[in-house]
């Protein structure tokens, strides 16, 4: 009977046969954890092992088109964190819709300069995206194409020699103003919408895309006036090309916030009459 030393990675352990297999050639990385065959029989193994071998030999077939190759990257990344899936999914759902269901061998880098053109156009939402979330979705379709090349999907990366894209960590120094600069921004001569803005972003952390959305039926005060939230929430809304839709928050989340007492005052002031934030397409709403 042949020797377990006779193929290379196969050992026996308590009369049970174990397979160690190499150390991936491509990429390198850390050897694969042992096998357990679970046969006591030599020639049982060693069938198994030439039966692994076959398959690592064969070259896996070409996912074929995008709509094809989608699902299976999705599968495979079902792990992830959702809202990191459902985020995915966003982009990679939209590239496909951008560029029409090619063949996996069919994207280039002209495919994703258009895609790319296409965005600062009209993003997935209905309008233009930004530098920064351009760069985002850019790192999401990259980690879709490694995984194609090295799955066997595509031979060439159509993004090698593009710039690479990293998304920017933005601290706390980076990312908001000293208090002593809020204090001079809100002092400084304005109009009152734009202080309106100010105080939005500075007591209550509304994101732009919120602020553009804003409407009264968002604000709650009680009926003595000492205190008060706004709630983000779907909003009717109209598009910059003029059709209505509805704005939803960032992940489809409603959240309310209580108010700060400056923005209390403020919008006792100010805020509980018009003009108010309607629409994308009002650019800052203003309506007597």
């Amino acid at each position: 009977m042949a020797s377990a030393a006779v193929v290379k990675g196969l050992y026996e352990k308590r009369g049970w046969y174990y397979y160690q297999p190499p150390t991936p050639k491509q990429g390198g990385g850390t050897r694969p954890p042992a096998v357990a065959l679970k046969t006591r029989d030599l020639v049982e193994a060693i069938n198994q092992i030439e039966a692994k071998a076959m398959e690592a030999t064969l070259e896996r077939p070409a996912a074929g088109t995008v709509a094809e190759a989608l699902p299976i990257y999705y599968a495979a990344r079902a792990g992830d964190a959702k809202p990191t899936r459902r985020a995915r999914k966003v982009v990679l759902d939209g590239f496909k819709k951008a560029i029409g269901n090619r063949r996996m061998e069919q994207i280039d880098r002209a495919v994703i300069d258009e895609w790319r053109a296409t965005l600062r156009q009209k993003g997935p939402r209905g309008w233009p995206v930004s530098l920064a979330t351009l760069r985002s979705y850019a790192i999401t379709l990259r980690a879709f194409l490694n995984w194609a090349r090295k799955e066997g999907y595509i031979r060439n990366h159509p993004m090698d020699g593009m710039g690479r894209e990293v998304r920017v960590a933005i601290t706390r120094v980076q990312g908001f103003c000293t208090e002593e600069e809020r204090e001079k921004l809100l002092a400084a001569e304005a109009p009152e919408y734009l202080k309106l803005i100010l105080m939005l972003g500075f007591f209550a952390g509304l994101r732009d895309g919120e602020m553009l959305a804003l409407n009264p039926k968002w604000i709650w005060l009680a009926d003595d006036g000492s205190r008060g939230s706004i709630t983000v929430q779907n909003t009717p809304i109209e598009f910059m090309d003029g059709t209505p839709g509805v704005w939803q928050p960032k992940g489809r989340r409603r959240r309310t916030i209580p108010l700060h007492p400056r923005l209390l005052e403020f919008l006792k002031d100010y805020g509980m009459r018009s003009p108010w934030l309607r629409s994308k397409s009002d650019i800052l709403g203003l309506n007597d």
